[in-house]
């Protein structure tokens, strides 16, 4: 995809929020102008400028940033992509189809895990009958 580097300001892809991104937006868009400058005084007819303003405006220059960017992959996500699409707050849907990709197996880890926690919670409950007859 076709966009100027998230790295204009000296920050990284995930670090580009409140008043970095503030800095980022300002300087985004005066490498913009300079660019199409540049651009339309050696390629006639040809509008990159349009393309690079349309992934800022509909938020892919954030999905492809943050491809590029294995590190700020899930911060991106959060900060910029995720609220496109719905409130934060509806993360349920989300979780459930992200989980199994945090690791082989992840299924059956958390099922695992899960498991072992309703183990622990029994066993707790056990002790907790047990001594509370014998005070009785």
């Amino acid at each position: 995809m076709l966009h100027p580097q998230y790295w204009l300001t000296g920050r990284a892809i995930d670090q580009l929020t409140d008043e970095h991104l503030d800095t980022y937006r300002a300087i985004h868009e005066e490498f913009m102008a300079i660019w199409e400058l540049e651009v339309q005084a050696y390629i006639v007819g040809v509008h990159y400028g349009d393309v690079m303003r349309a992934g800022w405006t509909n938020g892919n220059f954030w999905y492809f940033s943050a491809v590029h960017s294995f590190n700020g992959l899930y911060g991106v996500f959060l900060q910029h992509i995720q609220p496109l699409y719905g409130a934060s707050r509806d993360w349920k849907d989300f979780e459930r189809i992200v989980a199994p990709y945090w690791t082989p197996g992840a299924s059956e880890f958390i099922r695992e895990k899960v498991g072992e926690r309703d183990r622990y919670l029994e066993r707790l409950r056990q002790l907790f009958r047990g001594a509370s007859a014998q005070n009785d």
